[in-house]
């Protein structure tokens, strides 16, 4: 139950410091380690190995090389991670997350996947609470 609240508190914690310190702004791929090639077999293995869905590996994690403007207008570049499905190109037009103090801290990822984590691992140590009581 302990480990369960902890991480509720990391994860609100990430959540409220990226909603309040960080500001989102549009983003426009530049590249991306992710080669035709090798998008190609990951296509054609996804179609004939779907066993791969059920083991949970249908994701790929791709480091993008992005641009964008902060609040000034100054065009800042940077190395973020996309999530997307094997075989796909990554998304061309994204939202990123940057800090106005220092824009080279930059995440593609949204703070309220960190609102899910938190409330899921609260609800979590509250049933095992219930339970164990």
């Amino acid at each position: 139950m302990g480990a369960g609240l902890a991480l509720a508190c990391l994860a609100g914690w990430r959540f409220w410091r990226q909603l309040v310190w960080m500001r989102p702004a549009p983003a426009r791929l530049i590249s991306d380690d992710y080669g035709a090639d090798e998008q190609a077999i990951d296509r054609d293995w996804a179609q004939v190995s779907p066993h791969d869905v059920r083991l949970g590996k249908e994701w790929r994690a791709t480091t993008c090389r992005v641009v964008f403007e902060d609040e000034d207008g100054n065009e800042h570049r940077a190395d973020v991670t996309q999530r997307h499905w094997y075989g796909e190109r990554p998304d061309t037009a994204l939202v990123v997350w940057y800090d106005p103090r220092d824009p080279s801290r930059v995440t593609a990822g949204s703070p309220w996947g960190w609102l899910a984590l938190a409330a899921g691992a609260t609800a979590a140590a509250v049933a095992c609470g219930w339970w164990l009581r």
